[in-house]
């Protein structure tokens, strides 16, 4: 009965709970209960949403030790191959899984959202709640962006109210277009390159501790052509999810290195320009407000003038390093102005 009836039994479930087009191919449920075979499996987008599908995939298989049975805890594994999944907000924060789904959202005005995620492969196992792994490998469209991207990691999902994560990850060819923040920093430092730019490879690691997203292990890495650093977010850094809350470290190399802090929360974030990098060649740094670093056309490695016997040198030292102060201090605080307003928009979409 249950070789014959899994696949119609599960296309009247579909269609009694899911409010757009559903559909499965074949279903397939081993007589102990402890396999599962889905193939082809078809959702489409509500009526409301652009035509076309939500979600599918070509095959998934999920296998229960029957232990699962006796302990009343989950023990399992499962694999999906060719997942897609097409995701869509409107401006009235209706979303297309809300509808199709029947699930709870509040109507308000917000900014549209859209993305897919395609060709991925995706593996779970589960040995009760408290030990998850999980690993998935496709690529990412939207937001003005396109990625391949890689993650593996392990969690403890046993709490609801504070799950633990911890995930690696690597994507590949990043292509962002349109970015308002990049495109402002392209104006700035009169570098149009950066409006249009491919990541070749970005690494790092996420760690989630209850509504906080953290920068674990290590700085979080992004690589242009060429295999050179265009960015890193600093370990340490994190976002709330719930409250919006930043407090984030970061650099950037365009190609001198500025490194900035951003605090507050998304919808009003503070930034400050902690360090500017030299223009020439060396690590130093240009300081905003710490009092140390070297003065601008100072390379790194030559020593400053200092104390002279002799009066004349003195006086034409002090003179010379109070207008390079004055230089400093201007050009500091204009760029310190420009970025800050560049910035402002950086979690503004």
């Amino acid at each position: 009965m249950l070789k014959y009836a899994a696949t119609p039994l599960t296309n009247w479930l579909l269609s009694q709970k899911v409010n757009a087009p559903a559909k499965v191919q074949k279903v397939e449920l081993n007589w102990t209960l402890t396999e599962l075979l889905v193939e082809k499996l078809y959702i489409g987008n509500p009526q409301g949403f652009p035509p076309g599908p939500m979600l599918t995939f070509d095959r998934a298989n999920v296998k229960v030790d029957p232990k699962s049975y006796f302990t009343f805890k989950p023990y399992l594994t499962a694999e999906i191959d060719n997942l897609y999944f097409h995701f869509i907000r409107k401006s009235d924060n209706s979303t297309n899984v809300a509808v199709a789904l029947g699930l709870p959202y509040t109507k308000g005005k917000v900014q549209p959202l859209e993305f897919k995620i395609k060709n991925t492969l995706v593996r779970v196992s589960v040995n009760t709640l408290k030990e998850v792994n999980y690993f998935a490998n496709g690529t990412f469209e939207g937001l003005g962006n396109d990625a391949d991207f890689t993650f593996k990691g392990s969690g403890d999902l046993s709490d609801p109210q504070n799950p633990k994560t911890l995930t690696d990850f690597t994507v590949h060819n990043w292509h962002i277009r349109n970015n308002r923040v990049l495109s402002k920093l392209a104006d700035i430092l009169q570098k149009p390159e950066l409006k249009d730019v491919t990541l070749t490879r970005i690494e790092g690691t996420i760690q989630t501790e209850g509504p906080w997203i953290i920068f674990a292990k290590r700085n979080t890495k992004a690589y242009t052509v060429g295999d050179v650093l265009f960015a890193e977010i600093y370990k340490g850094s994190k976002y709330n999810r719930l409250t919006k809350e930043l407090d984030i470290t970061m650099a950037v190399y365009i190609p001198a290195k500025v490194e900035i802090r951003i605090t507050g929360t998304t919808d009003n974030p503070k930034v400050e320009v902690l360090n500017i990098g030299l223009p020439f060649g060396g690590s130093g740094l240009l300081p905003t407000n710490s009092g140390k670093g070297l003065l601008p056309g100072i390379p790194q490695g030559v020593t400053p003038p200092v104390k002279n016997p002799v009066e004349e040198i003195q006086n034409k030292t002090k003179e010379t390093l109070k207008k390079v102060k004055e230089t400093v201090d201007q050009t500091v605080e204009k760029v310190k102005e420009d970025l800050n307003r560049a910035l402002q928009g950086l979690f503004g979409n």
